[in-house]
């Protein structure tokens, strides 16, 4: 068993401590960290912008909108699907998260402009 001992160390072996190894997983959690803040500021980003332009005028012509409308109506039939998004948003810019437009469907209850907040909170 003494022989064991004497033998040479492989090469590109060192020696690492506890806290050798716990610095390294404190580095990579704070990158894991700051990439999740970066993540997150980039969608809050997009948000915002989302919400500065959801209430300026519509800027397209009506052909422009009816050759929008034959590429989704195209896609949509190009991969057996029988409806496609025309526009969307996040539930958060609205004052109760978007369940009055879900329940739209099934109520004759108008919407009204307060019920499309265009707040982020």
């Amino acid at each position: 068993m003494s022989e064991s001992r004497n033998l040479p160390k492989p090469a590109g072996a060192e020696v690492f401590s506890a806290a050798d190894i716990n610095r390294q997983m404190a580095e990579r959690e704070a990158a894991e960290a700051a990439d999740d803040l970066r993540h997150a500021k980039e969608q809050q980003d997009k948000q915002k912008a989302l919400a500065e332009e959801l209430p300026k005028p519509f800027d397209r012509s009506p052909d422009q909108l009816t050759q929008m409308v034959k590429q989704l109506v195209t896609h949509a039939a190009e991969h057996g699907q029988s409806e496609g998004q025309v526009y969307g948003f996040p539930s958060a810019m609205c004052s109760d998260r978007g369940r009055r437009i879900d329940d739209f469907r099934f109520s004759v209850r108008r919407l009204a402009p307060e019920d499309l907040t265009g707040n982020l909170y």
